[in-house]
Order: structure tokens, then sequence, then C-alpha cells
């Protein structure tokens, strides 16, 4: 039976640490260990894990350290995750679904363990009450390096998230991720461009949205529209496209070696400042539907993105 360690930071988050923690309790799928690094917290997140470790002492390892930041504090769990068959990463204010470990079992035990393989599982857009506002649905479009880099392919979470010990091992030591990339973001572009990645299409968790997430996704009304023009204004009035190429650029530092020719040329096509009629007339796909495709080779054209 494969064994999963279920890598949980935390920071505050009395408010629904105990709502998570249940979910993950009632997973149908009972292999696993949930080892957790709290980042700091202030108020009683630490004592509210230390009650359910006391309940499940066999399914809860906790390490109470300093603030770090979400994204080190990630990159500590990856470095000390332990030896099991594969991991997942885990949120501290979501609700994960009884079978969620289930069905990420039964996809990645089947593919070679010497392959890096990141399962995604689906889930559902919610409020902070948790009232579902819609599916993912990511299952449905199309993923590339390409569309990755240029921000149209903004759907691997790493709550989502599932990997084999083959993936950990080739990321947990990059140290792109102390430098701006995040742990999920860089376990699914290597798994892409380096091994497998396999989309589910059940939904497995409820994604809460509040103000207090940390990382800066807004769903903005959930609509299209509101999402293209969310990204416009990201890139012309806030002027974020340095530091988001920045992450990328950390990647491909660290990884290069690794990569083919033609992985190694999108990269210095897309984080450099020239190619704006190439990148505006490349074959294949950047985006899901045709307004958004359009509207983004304008932007190649005017040096926008």
């Amino acid at each position: 039976m494969e064994k999963i360690h279920i890598l949980l930071s935390t920071y505050n988050g009395e408010k629904y640490i105990k709502e998570q923690l249940d979910s993950l309790i009632r997973q149908t799928y009972n292999n696993f260990l949930i080892i957790v690094r709290d980042d700091g917290s202030t108020d009683r997140t630490v004592d509210i894990i230390k009650e359910y470790q006391s309940i499940y002492p066999s399914k809860i390892e906790l390490h109470v350290g300093e603030n770090i930041g979400w994204r080190k504090s990630f990159h500590w769990l990856m470095k000390n995750a332990g030896d099991a068959d594969c991991y997942s990463f885990c949120d501290q204010d979501d609700i994960w679904r009884d079978h969620k470990l289930e069905h990420a079992v039964k996809v990645l035990e089947d593919i070679n363990s010497d392959i890096p393989a990141v399962y995604l599982s689906e889930f559902t857009w919610c409020d902070g009450e948790m009232n579902p506002i819609r599916m993912n649905e990511a299952y449905k479009k199309h993923h590339s390096l390409e569309k990755y880099i240029t921000l149209g392919d903004r759907n691997a979470f790493g709550f989502t998230m599932h990997f084999n010990k083959t993936a950990l091992d080739a990321v947990k030591g990059a140290d792109c991720i102390d430098k701006g990339c995040s742990h999920d973001e860089t376990t699914y572009l290597y798994c892409l461009l380096k091994g497998t990645t396999i989309w589910g299409n059940i939904s497995d968790a409820d994604y809460r949205r509040h103000g207090g997430n940390a990382a800066n996704v807004d769903l903005k009304g959930g609509n299209i529209v509101s999402h293209f023009l969310w990204r416009i204004s990201y890139f012309l009035f806030q002027n974020h496209k340095k530091e988001t190429y920045q992450r990328f650029y950390y990647f491909y530092k660290s990884f290069q070696n690794q990569l083919t020719e033609h992985e190694k040329n999108v990269f210095k096509l897309y984080l450099g400042k020239k190619g704006k009629l190439k990148k505006a007339v490349m074959g294949g796909r950047y985006r899901d539907n045709l307004f958004d495709e359009i509207s983004i080779r304008i932007l190649f054209l005017l040096g926008k993105i």
C-alpha cells in the first residue's frame, strides 16, 4: 500500500485549520502522515494542531518554526518530507473531499516510478464561507510551456498536487524556490517538462477564496472577461512583468542543464526583450479561447508581455 506524506504549512490559521484537518482525517485512503510546519503563528493554530495530534498521534507530525514566509516554509517541508511513495501539498484553509488521496494514488501507482509525475486534482472554487462558485475544469484545457510562461495556465495550485518521490527528489534542492519560485510552480513546471502531468476530472477539494490567502490570485467574478481584464491590468498598469518573469528566470537557471535545446530557446525567447514579432506569429495556441488568443498576440506586438 502506497505511503503518502501530506506537506502542510500553517500560519495564523486558527479560523480554518480544524475543517482542513477533519477533511484529511476523513480520507478513505488512510496510509498517510501529515507533516506540519507552523511558520511562527501567533494565534491558536499550533494549539489546535497539538489537540489533533494527541488524538491521532500516528497521523500528525508537527514542527514549529520561526516565520520565514510560505515559500521557504514549504521548501523546508520538501527538504524534510521523509521517505514515502508519494507526497501531497496542503494548504490550511481548504477542505479536501473524502476520496482525494484515493483518486491520486490510483493514478500515480500506474506510472513508472522513475518518471517525475504529478497528479492535479480537480476542485471547486468557493467563497470564504465555502459556498461553491464554479468548477476549475483545468482538465478541459491545453497545457504547455509556452502557455504557462506567458501566464495563461494558472491552474497548477499546490493543494491539488500529488507527486511521486522522483519528482520530489528532482526539485527539493532547487534554489529557485528560495529566490521567488513557489513550491507548487517548481514541481509542476519540472514535471511538465521532464516527466508527466495528469489532470483529474472529479472535484476532490473545495478551494476557499478569502482575503488571507497566500497566493495573489483573485477570482474577479469568475468569468473570462473579468479574468482577462485583471491580467491586462496586472501587466499594463501594475508593472509586474519584471518580477513575474524573474521567477521563470530562476527556474531556468536552476534546471537549464536538464532542459532540451527547444525548452532553452522557449525560455530565452519569452524572458528576453526581443522577438515581439516572432512571439506574435508563433504557431500553436497561447490561450484556450479566441478572444484571449488574439489579445495576447496583440500584446506581444506592443511589447507589453
